[in-house]
């Protein structure tokens, strides 16, 4: 991917972008919003993602947002601010950003949200003519691993993508709230993995998941997607065979510390959705996306 990095602390800049490139991804590097403009607006087709910091001089990441989508360009736009940006994020994520990443942060904490915007790219550079407005309805039954995640994605993203294109849905915003909501679904849903361990260790998370994923009790559960296609607009089921919970004590959307581990992906889906609702049982999430 072409990326266009725009971060004024240098020491930051340098690690961002070496890491980046050494994945082999083609990183242009300046120091503020200003430039960052500059840069970008001489060239848009050149680039398929800015990564901008949000605090900066001359132009910061939010005035850089609003200007790009002012001109409606879509190109996907990933934040990073500190903790004490977070309020601000909300605002981005409504503006159209992509997605977000708090700092201090590791790189390898930045590259699933790359590698899932790098694939769904991939796809729709690959598409041609707009798909003819057509209504249909595609059911699916998902084991319960973490693994049959991104392939499912995959699928149900080509499946949507002709509509997406059809009726100027952001596609990439989609398949990060497919993402999201599937593994909701899977790990915390049908394995009843907390999200609160993440909270305290990444590698607890993962050890919890991998025997979760042994035991016959949480593996033999399912989860079934069923994707709708309406001349009104595109929802999606998504219900798992967990215990479900109580939707009503899900946290403030609007309350900046829920864009943190626990909160953040019910709110990025809440964000770019239309609509988002629960089923009485708390374990089948709908999402509509209208036309």
């Amino acid at each position: 991917m072409n990326i266009l990095l725009i971060e004024d602390e240098e020491a930051m800049r340098e690690a961002i972008s070496y890491g980046l490139n050494r994945r082999g991804h083609v990183v242009t590097i300046v120091e503020n919003g200003e430039l960052g403009w500059e840069t970008f607006s001489a060239n848009p087709s050149e680039f398929d993602l800015i990564l901008s910091d949000i605090q900066m001089p001359k132009m910061d990441g939010m005035e850089l947002l609003k200007r790009i989508r002012k001109e409606r360009i879509d190109i996907p736009f990933v934040i990073m601010t500190g903790h004490a940006g977070l309020e601000t994020s909300i605002e981005a994520l409504k503006l159209g950003a992509y997605d977000f990443v708090v700092k201090p942060f590791k790189l390898k904490e930045l590259l699933p949200t790359i590698n899932r915007l790098q694939s769904g790219l991939t796809s729709q550079k690959q598409m041609e003519a707009p798909f003819p407005e057509l209504t249909g309805e595609l059911n699916l039954s998902l084991p319960s691993n973490s693994q049959h995640i991104p392939g499912v994605v995959e699928y149900l993203k080509l499946h949507v993508a002709p509509y997406c294109k059809l009726h100027q849905i952001d596609l990439q915003k989609l398949v990060l709230c497919l993402h999201e909501s599937i593994t909701n679904a899977i790990v915390h849903g049908n394995l009843e993995v907390p999200s609160s361990i993440k909270e305290e260790s990444h590698a607890k998370f993962d050890e919890v998941l991998a025997e979760r994923e042994k035991l016959p009790e949480y593996t033999k559960r399912i989860v079934r997607i069923k994707t709708s296609i309406t001349k009104e607009g595109l929802s999606i089921d998504i219900e798992d065979q967990g215990k479900g919970f109580d939707a009503s004590s899900l946290p403030d959307p609007n309350d900046p510390m829920n864009l943190l581990n626990s909160g953040r992906g019910i709110l990025i889906i809440r964000t770019f959705m239309d609509e988002v609702s629960w089923n009485d049982k708390g374990n089948c999430v709908r999402m509509t996306k209208l036309f």
